[in-house]
């Protein structure tokens, strides 16, 4: 529609994917994947499909961009739930460890971002995309 032209025409496709995607963590850290899925996700993917990024690549990216968010304070789920699991041990702790894994899924977001052919040649090969 023509809301969707003008801010495909106003804004860079660059800008309004990284602020996309900060939306995405920001609101991630705060919140569970099912606010930004049912509330963000409808917002920006039109705008996306009007500047011509890739779809399937975005929603991917979406997807790891929800998983560092689920592993990152100030909620940070993850935690919690190993809390549960083991109470003996200390939030802090718990932290602690998931640091690596949290620099892990930081690595596989910019794979994702710089290549996106890494997460796109399985449904090529399978789809013919």
């Amino acid at each position: 529609s023509n809301n969707r032209a003008y801010l495909a025409s106003t804004f860079s496709p660059n800008w309004l994917y990284h602020h996309a995607d900060d939306y995405h963590l920001y609101i991630g850290m705060a919140s569970g994947m099912g606010p930004i899925v049912l509330i963000f996700c409808p917002i920006f993917l039109p705008i996306v499909e009007d500047l011509g990024f890739d779809v399937l690549w975005f929603s991917i990216l979406v997807a790891v961009n929800l998983q560092t968010a689920f592993l990152s304070p100030p909620v940070a789920m993850a935690a919690y739930y190993i809390r549960g699991v083991v109470p003996s041990w200390e939030l802090k702790d718990i932290y602690i460890g998931m640091f690596q894994f949290m620099m892990l899924q930081v690595a596989g977001l910019l794979l994702v971002l710089f290549l996106p052919s890494t997460v796109l040649w399985l449904p090529t090969v399978l789809y013919g995309r």
